[in-house]
């Protein structure tokens, strides 16, 4: 079907409102994009905050050793003319702003020019920079490692209470900064000022200062610290006599051990820890003495090991526990009744052994003097070790009950012989 445009009325076509406005809309897009691409394509856009970089490493004060103190955060706005339609997608990270670093001597300030280009190739060029020029300084970056030193005022502590040497967290800093600035430094300092009475330990988080050699304060916007603070601890401790004790093994059954006289080189010691650890002791253990060990007489020297966090405030290290009863003596035996107790029920224990002898008596001479070997039990328990036929060994216990203050001195043995039943 052909379309004849003779039977069209314009007339009529332009009587109508919706075609008139359609039509409008048009010729005025037409229009908008002649003017654009035909009479005017070029236009300026600035761009805002561009990062400035400063590239020390590849400049001549790179291998002088120099870097910029001040330079790292500059930014700048940047005019650019090209096409709109290819300004108009240009962000901060399409331009590059640098610094000219050429014809710098050493360290120092300077006036810095600031140029910038199209970094990806899109077309544009650079109207200005604004900035145009930045001061930066340029030095040696210095690095120190300084301990740091504590200065305590203020502290005082109630009678019976112990202020130690105080301790400071962390030990050493690391101090970076120009070297200008770096060699007016001398020392790191935190300051703890108490000004009250302390009956615990107490931490305190203060800043750390950096110092000159005449103790004035270092300030240097450039100057970096690791950290800058430090925790001090000032440990108080609370004092207490303490009295030591000893403790024995393989005490005979019903021995009266109160009645064993022996004395102790030292029998408190003041000892100092934390107030709510301290008042919970109430005696220093030193050890144990083994009967099978102790003779009439004898002396045992003990170190002396507080708890965790304790300190010896006399500096004692040992005491000696020391046995000298003039009423006992000892008398040697041969003990020729030894029985066996706790014996299973599915075997049979005999004592091939017929007699101990030698076995070594102590006791009061009041009592030694009448014993006889009768008065002496031999005992050899079975229950704490594992049974199996043939002939084994084993130890022997030897008191004398109901005689008092009378132990066995040394260890002793038999061999018994085990049958299955």
């Amino acid at each position: 079907m052909k379309f004849n445009f003779k039977n069209i009325n314009l007339k009529k076509l332009f009587d109508n409102d919706q075609f008139v406005r359609i039509l409008s809309l048009v010729v005025a897009v037409f229009l908008w994009m002649f003017t654009v691409n035909a009479v005017d394509s070029d236009s300026t856009l600035t761009v805002h905050n561009v990062p400035v970089e400063v590239n020390v490493e590849e400049s001549a004060l790179g291998s002088m050793g120099l870097d910029t103190i001040n330079g790292r955060d500059y930014k700048a706005n940047v005019t650019i003319r090209g096409e709109r339609n290819v300004i108009g997608g240009v962000e901060p990270e399409d331009i590059q702003v640098y610094a000219v670093l050429s014809n710098l001597s050493g360290p120092g300030n300077y006036d810095i020019r600031l140029e910038a280009r199209d970094r990806n190739g899109m077309g544009f060029t650079i109207k200005s920079v604004e900035p145009n020029t930045v001061k930066m300084q340029f030095d040696r970056l210095v690095t120190k490692k300084l301990p740091v030193q504590v200065e305590l005022t203020g502290v005082s502590i109630p009678d019976g209470y112990l202020l130690e040497s105080e301790s400071v967290n962390p030990r050493e800093v690391t101090v970076t900064g120009p070297e200008a600035d770096m060699l007016r430094v001398y020392r790191c300092v935190v300051k703890a000022e108490v000004n009250r009475e302390l009956s615990k330990t107490e931490t305190i988080r203060t800043k750390i200062e950096l110092q000159d050699q005449d103790g004035k304060v270092v300030e240097s916007k450039y100057i970096n610290l690791d950290t800058s603070t430090a925790e001090v601890t000032i440990p108080v401790l609370k004092k207490k006599e303490v009295p030591v004790k000893v403790e024995f093994l393989n005490v005979p059954p019903e021995f009266p051990l109160d009645e064993l006289q022996y004395t102790y080189s030292q029998e408190t010691i003041e000892i100092a820890g934390p107030e709510e650890d301290i008042d919970n002791l109430s005696e220093i253990h030193l050890g144990y003495i083994d009967m099978k060990e102790l003779g009439e007489s004898g002396a045992y020297p003990f170190d002396v090991e507080l708890p965790s966090g304790f300190i010896n405030v006399e500096n004692i290290e040992t005491v000696v526990v020391e046995f000298e009863d003039h009423n006992l003596t000892t008398k040697n035996f041969i003990i020729r009744n030894i029985t066996v107790i706790n014996e299973p029920v599915n075997y049979d224990i005999t004592v091939a052994t017929r007699s101990i002898s030698g076995v070594k008596m102590v006791g009061r001479k009041s009592v030694l003097g009448s014993m006889s070997a009768q008065d002496i039990v031999a005992e050899i328990d079975v229950s704490d070790r594992e049974i199996t036929s043939g002939q084994i060994k084993v130890p022997v216990r030897i008191y004398a009950p109901t005689k008092g203050l009378v132990w066995a001195s040394g260890s002793y043995e038999a061999i018994i012989t085990i049958k299955e039943k």
